[in-house]
This record gives C-alpha cells, structure tokens and sequence, in this order.
C-alpha cells in the first residue's frame, strides 16, 4: 500500500524518526507521476469539465468517473446550463471497473451536439484503490530517492547552444515506460 506504514515496509524502515521526511518524500512523488502522466490516483475528489460536444456519440473525459456522473449543456457562452437527462447517456464506468480500466467515455443515444464549451460535466474522479503498477512505480521512485539521499542528484542536462533541458530519473526508475506507455495511451 502507497501510505507511511508501506513505505516503511517496503524500505525496511522500523523506527518513526524519519516519518516526516518520508511522507513528504511519498508526496512529492506522487505528484510528479500525476503530473507526468496527467492523471489524478488519489481517493474520490469531485471533478467538473467543460467540454466540446463533438458531432459523435461519445464525449471523453480526463478520467473515468467514479460515480454521480451528471452532465449539463447550454446553446451558448453566455446561456445558462441545463441538465441532459440521464436516460441520454451513458458512462463506460457503469460497465468498467475504473481502478483495472480507462472507461472515460460518455455515450450518448444520438450524437452529442457540436460546439464550444457547451457540455459541462460534474463527477467524482479518483480510484478506490491505487492501481498496482502505479503504486509500484511510486514505491521505486521513493526507494531510489531515499537510497540515493547524500549522493549527487540524479539529474540529468544538456545545453545545445540556446536550447538546453534538464529532466528527471523518473524514466530510468524499473517500469517507467510500461507505466507511460498504459497511461498515456488513448489520451486526448
């Protein structure tokens, strides 16, 4: 489990002496894999979109609903929202489990009517339970760090005349690409 007691565990950590660091450690970790991935893997946190209808049957979201998916659409910037009916609609969570799949649709009957900003989405994003290869990534990720504490940092740069970027060692944590590869996979 991603919390302070299986960190310790994982890092064979007994003691509370270092807890503080550790939880800030876990957390700045988790940030940049969701940053990175663009994804959020906290518990249930309410979530609200607004979105171009597309013409088609489906609507994307950033992330699968978790539950009270309800969706409104106006006929203008400056009309007020009104709710579609929930008969109109279907979300691929009512038939996915979103901890093992990434059900982001939104099914409409007909078609979802082409605009700008005239679809407005209310749900709960999150996962009950942290997926596994995300919660092994963050486990390395912190392993490395706290492992790697009083040596130089794993940073990496390169300067090409005016150009130049500094990145991370998340890429070279075990897994990485597996992880990047599931998680950016379909995004839009």
């Amino acid at each position: 489990m991603y919390n302070l007691a299986g960190v310790k565990a994982w890092l064979g950590i007994t003691v509370a002496t270092w807890d503080t660091e550790l939880t800030a450690l876990m957390a700045r970790a988790l940030d940049a894999v969701q940053h990175e991935l663009d994804w959020y893997f906290g518990a249930s946190r309410p979530a609200e979109e607004v979105l171009n209808g597309t013409g088609l049957r489906a609507l994307w979201l950033r992330q699968p609903p978790l539950a009270g998916v309800v969706v409104y659409t106006r006929t203008g910037v400056d009309q007020s929202w009104t709710v579609v009916p929930a008969g109109d609609y279907e979300s691929d969570a009512d038939y996915i489990n979103p901890s093992t799949s990434m059900g982001r649709s939104l099914f409409n009957v007909g078609n979802w009517e082409r605009g700008g900003r005239n679809y407005r989405v209310v749900y709960s994003e999150g996962f009950a339970t942290m997926p596994g290869d995300i919660e092994q990534l963050l486990l390395d990720l912190v392993k490395g760090k706290w492992g790697a504490l009083g040596t130089t940092p794993g940073m990496k740069s390169e300067t090409i005349g005016d150009y130049s970027y500094t990145r991370g060692d998340m890429e070279e944590t075990a897994g990485w690409s597996s992880v990047v590869a599931r998680w950016k996979r379909g995004r839009i």
